[in-house]
């Protein structure tokens, strides 16, 4: 939405969307209409602004059968994921990108998520809880980067069991993530973008990691 209406630049603050789709609706529904095209009726504004109902669902979801989904860039809300992502059983890759909105993956859901294989979380402000990180039995890369907000207390139950690659801009944000068996089985581990390298003696708790890459850290 910011590429075409630099006023809609606040992707931090859902608020200001309602206050300028209230104060400015022609404007609002004239870039909705140049996003979603002219047949969009009202189900895009509704999504946008948080409100949709149960009656929605059935005009986003995704097929059962799908494989990989990337999601970039989009206003959407943590409950039409949610729902996307208890039906799509047979994903292996999911990345999610720049999601102003996303804010969790409870662990419900997560027991639909067994044959991932690749789960990469970048650039969500709001993304504050990850969950049932045990579910995910074919993980085999996980990348969590510029999540600021992220809070974890896993139990050693709920980490992740077996791995093999993990991408990170936080060397402290890898036992949050890992069991004692992850950090067994882990193989790469990639620090990527980060601010400030810091718990370096982490790094040699791997006893399997034949590969370690730093790119773009201060």
């Amino acid at each position: 939405m910011s590429q075409i209406e630099p006023s809609l630049q606040i992707t931090v603050h859902p608020e200001e969307i309602h206050r300028f789709a209230q104060e400015q609706p022609e404007r609002f529904d004239a870039i909705l209409r140049s996003i979603f095209g002219s047949t969009c009726a009202s189900f895009p504004p509704r999504l946008i602004l948080g409100q949709i109902t149960e009656e929605d669902y059935s005009q986003f979801l995704c097929s059962a059968s799908l494989d990989s989904l990337i999601i970039s860039y989009c206003a959407i809300t943590d409950t039409v994921l949610h729902n996307w992502w208890r039906r799509s059983t047979s994903l292996t890759w999911l990345i999610l990108m720049y999601l102003p909105f996303f804010r969790a993956i409870p662990c419900q859901v997560m027991m639909s998520l067994s044959m991932l294989q690749n789960l990469k979380i970048i650039d969500c402000a709001q993304f504050t809880c990850l969950q049932g990180l045990n579910y995910l039995i074919s993980l085999q890369h996980l990348t969590i980067m510029k999540c600021p907000n992220l809070l974890m207390t896993l139990e050693e139950a709920e980490k992740v069991q077996c791995h093999v690659r993990i991408t990170v801009d936080d060397v402290p944000l890898v036992p949050r993530l890992l069991s004692r068996k992850g950090f067994s089985s882990l193989r790469i581990l990639s620090i990527e973008q980060s601010n400030e390298l810091r718990e370096e003696e982490i790094l040699q708790q791997f006893p399997s990691l034949a590969m370690l890459y730093f790119d773009w850290c201060q």
